[in-house]
């Protein structure tokens, strides 16, 4: 079984960021991205949180999922 958990600035609006001349490519929202990971196989686990990490100035919306692996 494999453990993720998923994290956005925003619950439901994509978030604006900038690569390289992509200037307005859209990260996805915190909800975009787990359809995207249900399509996968991913199990939402619990429900949302909302709070710190370190990687991010600000508050982020956090997502645990879970997924079987049929490999083990």
């Amino acid at each position: 079984m494999k453990y993720t958990v998923v994290i956005s600035e925003n619950m439901h609006k994509p978030e604006k960021y900038a690569i390289f001349n992509q200037q307005n490519w859209d990260k996805p929202s915190l909800i975009e991205q787990v359809q995207i990971r249900i399509k996968d196989g991913w199990i939402p686990c619990g429900g949302v949180s909302f709070g710190t990490h370190e990687d991010f100035e600000r508050p982020v919306w956090a997502q645990a999922m879970l997924k079987n692996d049929e490999e083990e």
